[in-house]
């Protein structure tokens, strides 16, 4: 009796087609988020003409550019590498020409190279020798990725090596540098989310990622390449990273350094260890030009800014809302290199999380590496005076008890009894320790601001110190 020949129904090969394009966009979105929420990602190419068969996504990344090729079947099943690799449809050469091209269009990056399944090697196979599979293989390339060359032909695997060597089409040199930037992804190490650990937050965010895609690569506009910032505004997402508005207060060419209140203002800070600090004077005695210029950054001490007043600018613009302040804070929080919940927060609630667990991991970097986080938080006064926000957010300062050590607001503001600041607060902020009152300039001081402004002459420096003039924010 002959046999009957299975036919494939019709629709069913694009039906495939269609499930492994898929999963390639679930890969690619859960690598791209993983990179947005590094804040590593640069740009993103997407069936990038310009890379060969590394095509499916490619990532430009800080100092590195890595492409990948996905290769997913419904069902898992066994792979044999050397059929993979040099077979009739190897995918070597095409893989060593995708390298080359990318080096040569990226001579100042690492290139590397992914080749991703959802199938495993086959332990059935002979490569060399006894127990020389192709898993056993895939598990030492795996286990030492920076390995030479010419250790590889000291290994039991020389043989196979040679024949790969050899199907390259490059020199050993060149071979040895692609065998460094390959990485070859299989079963479980296939799923990306999984081996991106992304949360559910993150899960969830990636797949709006992944709805994107195919709807850029079938753009009009037709580009290999998408910009950080062409894909978050394809996504109507804002960058987590960037910041609404500056926190840099203009300092004037003729201000003197106040060294009395700065000397005291770093010893309060020194000797609080978490908790709240408050720089305290009348308008214009310089409390923004000294929280500005005389505190910076330092290898122990991360600062933050954040100015609910600039000068020039205009109010009632939004400095003195809650989430413009928890966006901002969140941002330079992240960008000091601390860990956050998501890459994008949408509500209130979702942006004191990130707010209350990026200060904890602040709090677990002083206790692990001793680095300080200093938040300066400046011109609070403006906010009922001028913003009169719809959620202060002087409302969103956190309880003293919740700081964790390590971490030390520094408030700088005309007064502290304000509407909606926490009374624990504006009691802990008022200890003499901790309240620093600006005090007036030196004499030496206000007559080096006087002849640096270029006043006449005549007029009297010793009545001008004597009279208290406000030169500070000259």
């Amino acid at each position: 009796m002959a046999k009957l020949r299975t036919q494939t129904a019709p629709g069913e090969g694009e039906r495939r087609a269609q499930r492994g394009y898929v999963r390639q966009y679930e890969s690619a979105a859960a690598a791209i988020y993983a990179a947005l929420e590094r804040d590593e990602l640069l740009w993103v190419g997407l069936a990038d003409r310009n890379v060969g068969v590394a095509d499916d996504v490619v990532l430009g990344l800080k100092g590195r550019v890595v492409a990948h090729q996905f290769k997913t079947s419904r069902f898992a099943e066994a792979f044999r590498l050397e059929t993979l690799l040099i077979g009739a449809d190897g995918l070597l050469q095409p893989l060593v020409l995708a390298w080359q091209a990318l080096r040569t269009a990226f001579p100042d990056d690492r290139v590397e190279l992914r080749f991703v399944t959802n199938n495993y090697p086959s332990s059935a196979d002979v490569l060399d020798g006894a127990d020389g599979h192709s898993a056993t293989f895939l598990h030492e390339f795996e286990l030492y990725p920076n390995r030479t060359l010419a250790d590889w032909r000291a290994s039991r695997w020389q043989p196979f090596v040679d024949r790969l060597a050899r199907r390259s089409g490059v020199d050993d040199a060149a071979f040895e540098q692609f065998l460094q930037a390959l990485r070859i992804l299989w079963g479980p190490t296939a799923d990306f989310a999984q081996a991106h650990r992304l949360s559910p937050d993150g899960r969830r965010l990636a797949e709006q990622i992944a709805g994107l895609l195919p709807r850029l690569v079938a753009d009009v506009r037709d580009r290999d390449r998408w910009t950080r910032a062409q894909v978050l505004e394809e996504l109507s997402w804002t960058d987590s990273f960037a910041l609404r508005r500056s926190h840099q207060f203009p300092v004037g060419a003729y201000v003197q350094r106040n060294a009395v209140t700065e000397t005291a203002l770093r010893r309060a800070i020194n000797e609080a260890d978490r908790g709240y600090v408050a720089l305290v004077g009348s308008p214009g005695v310089g409390k923004s030009t000294l929280l500005q210029s005389s505190l910076a950054a330092e290898p122990a001490l991360v600062i933050v800014r954040y100015l609910a007043f600039v000068p020039g600018e205009g109010q009632g613009i939004g400095r003195g809302e809650a989430e413009a302040f928890l966006d901002d804070v969140n941002a330079q929080l992240k960008r000091s290199g601390l860990a956050g919940l998501r890459f994008r927060d949408t509500a209130l609630q979702e942006r004191r999380d990130q707010f209350g667990t990026l200060m904890q991991r602040a709090g677990e970097r002083f206790q692990c590496e001793g680095v300080r986080t200093l938040i300066i938080v400046d011109g609070l006064d403006h906010i009922p005076r001028e913003e009169v926000p719809q959620r202060s957010l002087l409302a969103e300062l956190p309880l003293p008890h919740a700081v964790p050590a390590g971490v030390l607001f520094v408030l700088g503001t005309q007064r502290l009894e304000l509407d909606d600041l926490k009374p624990a607060i504006q009691e802990q902020a008022s200890l003499p320790a901790r309240r620093i009152v600006v005090a007036p300039l030196s004499r030496e001081a206000v007559y080096r601001v006087t002849d640096a402004y270029g006043l006449d002459p005549d007029v009297s420096r010793e009545r001008i110190f004597e009279l208290g003039h406000v030169l500070a924010a000259v």
